[in-house]
């Protein structure tokens, strides 16, 4: 899924190192109070997920 955006990015002379490790998909974004998007909150959100793919089954 994430290679048709790298090939487009690459395409347009983007640096490589500074490629996408992963693109997640999600609903909304989470808001401050203020409406801004709460960057603390969605690194969390990714935590989160990247935890419950890595967790042994």
């Amino acid at each position: 899924m994430l290679q048709s955006p790298q090939r487009l990015l690459l395409s347009q002379d983007f640096a490589e190192h500074k490629l996408p490790e992963r693109l997640e998909i999600v609903p909304a974004l989470p808001l401050s109070n203020v409406g801004k998007i709460s960057t603390k909150d969605l690194r969390a959100d990714v935590e989160n997920m990247t935890e419950k793919e890595n967790a042994p089954t």
